[in-house]
């Protein structure tokens, strides 16, 4: 073999090294496509967060609002989505609230205020929990593409 052959040889990347990289660039885009799934899912997720409280903070405003009507006053109850029944208030300081297994109990104005409130943080601090998943999936799935764009300079 001339000397011109041995450096071609030498300088070219061997079949068992190219199988080992497309291999790797396999095995990165598979962890790439689940970062980018773990993503979305957290995503949704915070979608779901954010109406919680914006609800819940409704559910607040509404019954401080409340407080400013008459006993007796006449209000709309709704009963589902677009769907309300004419009522009359007889206690504005007392509800009934459902605290799971459909156990209801009856509540002060201020104790069922309380209870919203502790969801609402409750809800902001999984949030924060949620929003540094986010960021630590978006590094990682920066890290996971300059891989991938190194491995593909290498085929």
């Amino acid at each position: 073999m001339s000397e011109e052959n041995k450096n071609i040889e030498e300088n070219k990347p061997s079949e068992n090294n190219q199988d080992s990289v497309k291999k790797e660039m396999q095995s990165k885009y598979v962890e790439y496509q689940m970062l980018e799934q773990q993503l979305k899912g957290l995503q949704q997720q915070m979608q779901k967060v954010d109406t919680q409280l914006v609800e819940l903070q409704s559910i607040v405003k509404g019954l401080t609002d409340l407080q400013l009507a008459d006993d007796n006053s006449e209000i709309l109850v709704p009963m589902s989505s677009g769907i309300f029944v004419k009522a009359n208030v007889k206690d504005k300081n007392k509800f009934l609230v459902n605290v799971g297994s459909s156990v209801i109990v009856d509540k002060s104005f201020e104790e069922t205020v309380v209870l919203l409130n502790n969801q609402v943080r409750e809800l902001e601090a999984f949030r924060t929990e949620v929003i540094i998943q986010v960021q630590q999936i978006s590094v990682n799935i920066q890290v996971v593409e300059t891989q991938l764009k190194d491995l593909m300079g290498m085929v």
